[in-house]
């Protein structure tokens, strides 16, 4: 697929000044494997970009490679090792024996030194493959899906649980935390550095333990739909105090443990679920369906609130060079960060400006510029060489990407 080097394939920016979201229509696929105790989750869209996150056990290898292989899937454009744990690499070592093959495999960073992961590591020498370390910060463009990453942070903690990979998929107006084996301290973490952690769906941290999903981590992630991979184990996964935070949270539990691989589905405007119809384990298994999906059974999801970003102030008529000093100022008066990501803003004339792909915090502002610049998290360049606003008054329309009109702005004469 002409796909050979992480840097190449995916585009890296930053989460605080923009984010690129899925382009146009078309569905994808998330399914959370049952691989018993431990986590793997394949994501794939309608256009083939398929990415494996984790493997599950070394039993589990034959059950992952066989799932991939009933899907037809021969081709893995990005591996995501989220840490090294065994029961989240150990079947990796089946899918690197296997003849799929994979693009790009990207990691945390952290050295091991398990034997699991010494021969995991082993696999991708003989594969010629070398893990790009992610960090917070960076936003992988899937094409259909947006890999934003949360975790780990700039500077390692040097715990893997607490490093481990944590990714926000973004399709359309959908998005689904995948959590890894944080706990609450890396969660306080994200928090604390005011990352987009909203998410109609959760994977549930570390399988469900007690010491993961906190309170207040639920009350900014506000999940619909929890997810808990999870097999036998001797840990007490999922924790009942778990299990209590998120049914009092309000989302909706589902565990592989209990109904066996759970499969997502997303439009980008809403989601569903299905159930795979085999057993874990089995190398031989039936396939499900093909595309498209099946005829869905819709998760009722709450109407998000209306965005809160209003013009300001438009500066229509600045001493000396009317061009130079033309902005409309923007402000974010909502609680949550908003993308703006192909927004416009008009005057009655129909001159339009478009926005890149870009995000504003709560409370922040942002001004468009009438003349050429560079962009950054607070200005944003129209690149006209006249001017749009006029002097004897004029009006601004600011509406989102669907063309709904959010915010207007009049000006007398």
């Amino acid at each position: 697929m002409g796909r050979i080097l992480l840097a190449a394939t995916l585009l890296i920016a930053s989460i605080g000044t923009s984010i690129v979201s899925a382009q146009g229509p078309g569905w994808i696929r998330v399914a959370f494997i049952n691989v018993g105790q431990g986590d793997s989750i394949w994501l794939h869209g309608e256009d083939q970009y398929d990415v494996l996150i984790d493997g599950g056990r070394l039993a589990a290898g034959p059950t992952v490679v066989a799932y991939l292989q009933n899907q037809g899937i021969d081709d893995l454009d990005l591996l995501i090792i989220t840490h090294s744990d065994s029961d989240h690499i150990g079947g990796l070592v089946s899918v690197l024996r296997s003849t799929y093959t994979i693009e790009a495999v990207a990691d945390n960073g952290l050295p091991c030194s398990t034997s699991i992961c010494q021969t995991l590591t082993a696999e991708l020498v003989k594969r010629g493959l070398t893990p790009t370390p992610l960090v917070a910060g960076q936003s992988l463009n899937a094409v259909l899906i947006n890999l934003q990453v949360l975790n780990p942070q700039p500077i390692l903690s040097g715990d893997d649980n607490e490093d481990s990979v944590v990714i926000r998929a973004v399709h359309g107006q959908i998005a689904i935390l995948l959590t890894g084996d944080i706990s609450t301290t890396a969660e306080t973490t994200l928090m604390a550095n005011d990352l987009p952690l909203q998410a109609q769906v959760l994977k549930v941290a570390h399988h469900g333990s007690k010491y993961s999903t906190g309170e207040n981590f639920l009350a900014t992630v506000q999940p619909t739909l929890a997810v808990i991979s999870v097999g036998d184990n001797s840990y007490g996964h999922p924790a009942p105090e778990t299990l209590d935070r998120l049914a009092a949270s309000g989302a909706q539990i589902l565990r592989t443990d209990q109904i066996g691989t759970i499969i997502l589905y997303s439009d980008g405007n809403s989601f569903w679920t299905a159930q795979a119809t085999y057993a874990v384990f089995l190398p031989l298994i039936l396939r499900e369906f093909s595309s498209p999906p099946p005829t869905p059974t819709p998760i009722t999801l709450p109407s998000p609130p209306p965005p809160q970003v209003r013009i300001t102030h438009i500066e229509y008529n600045p001493p000396g060079d009317d061009v130079q000093g033309e902005y409309v100022e923007i402000q974010n008066q909502g609680e949550n960060t908003q993308a703006l990501t192909n927004w416009t803003l008009s005057d009655q004339a129909g001159n339009t400006f478009t926005f890149p792909e870009f995000l504003i915090g709560s409370g922040q502002f942002v001004k468009v510029w009438t003349k050429a610049g560079s962009n950054d998290s607070q200005n944003l360049y129209w690149g006209r060489n006249q001017a749009v606003w006029n002097n004897d008054g004029d009006c601004a329309y600011l509406k989102d990407h669907n063309g709904g009109l959010i915010s207007t702005y009049c000006y007398p004469p």
